[in-house]
């Protein structure tokens, strides 16, 4: 057996133990006869409109993506679709967020589009997602001000906090390497290639090529195209907001924006720690952390974020699947 496949094992079997640790200490306050109680009551209708809102929300995330890699050069919407929901299924099976990496090889090989510039697309993606958690906290925290709720509002400071502090090291990194780094890296490399051996200097020359493919993507210039890619992130959260909410009505939780809104905040912080498939653990422990603020027992928590869980990330995962096997044998979808 080979050290890489060792690594891989090493790293799944660490991220399920923490998914199994996460999930006992979200279970430790219920018993399975609350969860059962509350799985009678499972409302279909309210599931039905949450993955409607769902379906939306990625509908929305396929016209950013096309949008930001069709700057860069021809790219179908069929493309786009293929390459983010399977993308987005294999994050929803891989722990941080490593089906980024997966998304950006499927561009490369299946659409002919550099991987390095995939990735910078991605990058400005994932920026614009911050962004918008951050602002949709604010606005939580301002109307759970106004309502005057002191245990939401402190729940709601402390999520701003940690996402004011992920968006700052982020942006400042990102302005750093766009602006800094990536052209003194890119002279650095001109100038071994116009020294190097002919064959380092093509090795050099590919190096400089991949940063300029990445860094292609982050410069968005145009306050038009800018403008429209924070209409479209904001137009995908509404529809996730919207899709909580009606998992929540679902399982009886009626909540206001502002809690609502902090649930969401929660639950998509709490994908980025690497933990078992399908974010099991983490994602109920978040539910039960952040809902158990506002009042909300875990045996509602824990089945509000299974059922998000199954009928949300579980209903893409499947779509993802399916498209995937349809394309492998297939050659690849006209760019144009």
């Amino acid at each position: 057996m080979t050290i890489r496949r060792l690594k891989t094992i090493a790293i799944g079997c660490a991220g399920f133990a923490v998914g199994i640790l996460f999930l006992w200490l979200a279970l430790r306050d219920t018993s399975l006869g609350e969860l059962r109680q509350i799985l009678r009551t499972i409302d279909p209708f309210w599931i039905v409109i949450g993955m409607l809102f769902y379906a939306g929300n990625i509908s929305v995330r396929i016209l950013r993506w096309h949008r930001l890699l069709s700057m860069q050069g021809a790219f179908s919407r069929a493309a786009a679709a293929i390459s983010l929901i399977v993308g987005y299924s294999v994050n929803n099976l891989l722990p941080a967020r490593l089906g980024e990496v997966f998304r950006a090889d499927l561009v490369k090989r299946r659409f002919h589009i550099p991987g390095s510039v995939a990735l910078g697309a991605i990058v400005v993606e994932r920026l614009f997602d911050l962004c918008l958690i951050l602002l949709l906290l604010y606005l939580g925290l301002l109307l759970t001000v106004l309502s005057s709720a002191p245990d939401a509002r402190a729940v709601l400071i402390r999520l701003s906090l940690l996402a004011t502090v992920l968006l700052v090291t982020i942006v400042g990194a990102l302005i750093l390497f766009s602006r800094g780094a990536i052209p003194v890296l890119t002279g650095y490399m001109a100038r071994r290639a116009a020294v190097a051996s002919p064959r380092m200097a093509v090795l050099w020359g590919r190096a400089a090529r991949m940063l300029v493919n990445f860094n292609a993507p982050l410069r968005l210039n145009s306050p038009s195209r800018l403008g429209m890619v924070f209409v479209q992130s904001s137009a995908a959260w509404l529809f996730e907001a919207a899709a909580l909410y009606a998992i929540l009505r679902a399982v009886g939780i009626a909540l206001d924006p502002g809690p609502l809104l902090a649930v969401l905040a929660g639950a998509n912080l709490s994908t980025l720690i690497p933990t078992a498939p399908g974010y099991v653990g983490t994602y109920q422990l978040a539910y039960v952390i952040v809902l158990g603020e506002f009042g909300i027992g875990p045996a509602h928590a824990i089945i509000a974020a299974t059922c998000a869980q199954i009928f949300l990330l579980g209903g893409l995962t499947v779509t993802g699947a399916g498209l995937f096997m349809w394309e492998f044998g297939k050659r690849r979808i006209p760019s144009q």
